[in-house]
């Protein structure tokens, strides 16, 4: 108990150095942030970084780092520590935010390791939220993951706001010196921005996820638009202390090529193989036989230019042209169909409008 409180008292120590630290080094914004800091960290305003890759016309690949609406409890001016990284089964290039990694069993065996759970809060405070925007209880997952005996090591996180908290530091959480380390370090920085999403630019005259043509982006409408400025829209859920959901339209530093004030019609959501509420833009699909087919099928690859453009990128993204995949897709014989696509700046564009191709869709579709 001696030692415990003494830990406790270093702990203490520890974070007021920290924000000293802070202090002396001044703040630092997501967008300044490099590959090697972006993920997985906190900015001064407690939302947190997304690290992004684009393509360029030339093949090269260009990171950048932004700041999500997702907001993370009680931490700011937070880069995660090597040690957290490397014990929680993560690396530093992850990009986006997803739960997808969730459904990984050696993750979640390291995310619920007393190494990892009991003390790096950051990032279970991260992947706490993104459970319960799946409607999984984070402790409960461990505790399937570590068995009965571990059940009382679990310390319960409480949902805070709209994202929940990793776990309090307390009495049911123990404090080591590796805990002290990761204080001292991790708090020293700071950021700001999200998924790529900076509201500030969108604000006044230009159209804006946020605000589409005068009026608020909802649930229905958010995925697959695109603003004015040309920046995609993106949804996202998070999880009120309440259990209520809650979904925000946000804006990406993701470019569509050459489409502005852009909402999908319902059309290509069916004939693409998507639904009007995915959560995120992520690549993910793509490893999925049923999309790839819907995605490459005439009645989308022929018609829907701005998902195929959106897909086009997040191929080349993973080192995967787009063309090739619906070509092995096909078959053969449809290869003579198949439109090429060419890379302009960082996002790659969609099939050339032709005959086949309606060049435009309507701001705001029926439905």
């Amino acid at each position: 108990m001696a030692a415990y409180r003494s830990l406790k008292t270093l702990a203490i120590l520890a974070l007021a150095l920290a924000f000293c630290v802070q202090g002396t080094l001044g703040t630092i914004a997501c967008q300044n942030l490099n590959k090697d800091s972006c993920a997985f960290a906190v900015s001064s305003s407690g939302k947190r970084c997304v690290l992004e890759k684009r393509v360029k016309r030339s093949g090269e690949e260009a990171y950048t780092c932004s700041t999500s609406e997702i907001e993370a409890d009680k931490l700011k001016d937070w880069i995660e520590t090597d040690n957290c990284i490397e014990a929680c089964g993560l690396e530093r290039d992850v990009l986006g935010i997803s739960s997808d990694s969730l459904l990984e069993p050696r993750f979640t065996q390291k995310l619920c390791s007393p190494q990892c759970y009991g003390i790096c809060p950051n990032i279970v405070d991260l992947y706490f939220s993104l459970a319960a925007g799946e409607g999984a209880y984070l402790p409960k997952l461990c505790e399937a993951v570590q068995g009965a005996n571990s059940r009382r090591e679990m310390t319960e996180i409480k949902s805070s706001g709209f994202v929940a908290p990793g776990p309090e530091s307390g009495v049911a959480l123990p404090m080591n010196l590796k805990t002290l380390a990761i204080l001292a370090l991790a708090l020293a920085f700071c950021v700001q921005g999200t998924l790529g999403y900076n509201y500030n630019e969108y604000m006044m005259n230009v159209t804006s996820c946020r605000n589409h043509s005068m009026r608020e982006l909802n649930k229905d409408s958010c995925a697959f638009a695109v603003s004015s400025s040309g920046k995609r829209c993106v949804l996202e859920k998070r999880v009120k202390r309440s259990g209520e959901e809650a979904y925000t339209c946000s804006t990406s530093e993701i470019e569509a090529d050459k489409l502005k004030d852009w909402i999908e019609t319902d059309k290509c959501i069916e004939a693409c193989g998507l639904e009007r509420d995915v959560l995120g833009i992520s690549s993910d699909s793509l490893l999925e036989p049923r999309f790839t087919q819907k995605l490459c099928s005439l009645q989308c690859y022929g018609s829907c230019p701005n998902i195929v453009d959106l897909y086009f990128s997040l191929a080349a993204g993973e080192g995967v042209y787009l063309p090739k995949l619906c070509e092995a897709e096909q078959g053969a014989n449809s290869r003579r169909e198949m439109t090429e696509i060419k890379s302009s700046a960082f996002v790659a564009p969609g099939p050339v409008s032709g005959v086949a191709l309606p060049m435009v869709a309507p701001a705001m579709p029926p439905y």
